[in-house]
């Protein structure tokens, strides 16, 4: 038989009136219905679910296409996205939001996969006029013809938060844009995700935004290809949302690497975009500018021979600036095109960051880095912490890149140890054997050894 249990959960100070409000007549809240146990499938229990609910989904695959029909519910696994899988079975998008979802349309916790988009878009998530929350999922394997094979977002203020966005293609058809994202205006909130393995044929391998704003922060965009433009992100026809905090390396593209975007006024703030491929601009590429962009403590690199930063030249284009930042490549100039080098002014320095194992994808920065202390302070909307979630100032200045530095210290105490020992073939304590700090570095020891060992 299958059972729904629904309960009032009820906290803090409330008037008689309040209370009586909540209880009479009876109003049913917060049910929590499971699969396969009350439904057989997660669509089933969407349809029975009522606004407030949530669906909790056993471990298992589920060969589905799912559709939250407008419903502000909860639909969660037990055991994460690990064991817990929606396979779309190449009929349609895994997850559809377009019947005007809100944030408290949640879905959390799944592997989707095998999604092949509607009307071109939307492999792995559909979203069309709705603003869910999609978060702590894996979103692999999908593809489209066109536009956002991992998520299509159009029109939309949805949370995107701690996902993996991953190996999704827009490769079937051509003209291709946004192998794992694609943000169709809206205002987008794109928080703590990896979007990495991405392909498509066109633009955006990581993420394409086309006239979008909202937020892109605390991103890994890593490994995404392209056949054109923007490896790791690309921005077209007015997108200005905040870049703040992300780390975009080892993307690949013919033109901008990491970046590649239409300028707008917008800022780049504590971006570390580092190791990208690409024949010209491989952090940045700017096709054309028709606004002012800052670029405020950045760590902008790239191989010796390619530009690091590309913008258009003649005089009908407004430049970015660049306040802060460490753009640096082993050979050649850093800026091309009509971007006139600004190391030396600004705070701006031209100089190896020093970054701990880059071949491994570890850009944090070593001791003695050049960009230790040497952001600004005063860049907008600079967080309070860093990519790894560490308080964002330490020593009164900010550093510049994606990782605040932090020293590491070790201490050991006491300097000297004796132990008590007795000689081979002896019965009775022989010398002690010393242990003795005797330099200036406390992991350094001199070690004495006395007695009779014949």
């Amino acid at each position: 038989m299958n059972s729904i249990t629904r309960r009032i959960l009820i906290g803090g100070a409330l008037s008689l009136a309040a209370l009586l409000a909540l209880v009479t007549p009876p109003i049913a809240n917060a049910a929590t219905i499971h699969v396969p146990t009350d439904q057989p499938t997660i669509q089933a229990a969407i349809n029975a679910a009522s606004n407030g609910d949530t669906v909790q989904v056993a471990l298992g695959t589920y060969m589905e296409n799912i559709n939250f029909n407008g419903k502000a519910i909860t639909v969660t696994s037990t055991g994460g996205p690990q064991v817990t899988t929606i396979n779309g079975g190449g009929n349609g998008p895994v997850a559809t939001f377009s019947t005007s979802e809100g944030l408290t349309s949640v879905l959390n916790g799944f592997t989707l996969t095998n999604g092949i988009g509607t009307n071109y878009s939307g492999g792995g998530v559909y979203i069309a006029g709705a603003s869910p929350t999609i978060t702590g999922n894996v979103i692999t394997g999908n593809s489209v013809c066109a536009s956002g094979s991992g998520i299509y977002a159009q029109s939309s203020s949805a949370n995107l938060q701690g996902n993996t966005i991953s190996n999704n293609n827009t490769s079937r058809c051509s003209g291709g844009h946004g192998g794992g994202i694609y943000l169709d205006g809206g205002s987008v909130q794109v928080l703590n995700n990896t979007i990495a393995d991405n392909n498509t044929d066109t633009g955006g391998g990581g993420i394409s935004l086309y006239g979008a704003q909202g937020t892109i922060q605390n991103n890994l965009i890593s490994g995404n290809t392209t056949g054109d433009q923007g490896g790791g992100i690309e921005l077209m026809n007015g997108s200005n949302p905040g870049m703040v905090q992300n780390v975009i390396v080892g993307n690949t593209a013919p033109s901008g690497g990491g970046i590649w975007m239409q300028e707008w006024p917008m800022a780049f703030v504590n971006n570390t975009i580092a190791n990208n491929t690409s024949s010209d601009g491989s952090a940045i590429y700017v096709f054309y500018s028709n606004g002012p962009m800052t670029f405020y403590n950045n760590i902008m690199t790239g191989p010796a021979g390619v530009s690091v930063v590309w913008c258009p030249g003649g005089s009908n284009y407004v430049l970015p600036t660049f306040n802060s930042n460490d753009v640096y490549n082993s050979g050649g100039t850093p800026f091309a095109g009509g971007c006139a080098d600004p190391t030396g002014t600004n705070g701006n320095i031209s100089a190896d960051p020093l970054f701990f194992d880059p071949s491994n994808n570890n850009f944090h920065i070593l001791v003695g880095s050049p960009v230790i202390d040497m952001g600004n302070n005063s860049a907008p909307d600079l967080p309070s912490t860093d990519f790894d979630s560490n308080p964002r100032i330490q020593n009164g200045t900010v550093d510049m890149g994606a990782y605040e530095f932090f020293p590491t210290t070790a201490t050991v105490s006491p300097s000297s140890l004796s132990f008590v020992s007795v000689a081979y073939g002896a019965t009775s304590p022989s010398q002690a054997v010393t242990v003795t700090n005797t330099g200036s570095n406390p992991l350094l020891f001199d070690i004495v050894v006395t007695g009779d060992f014949g």
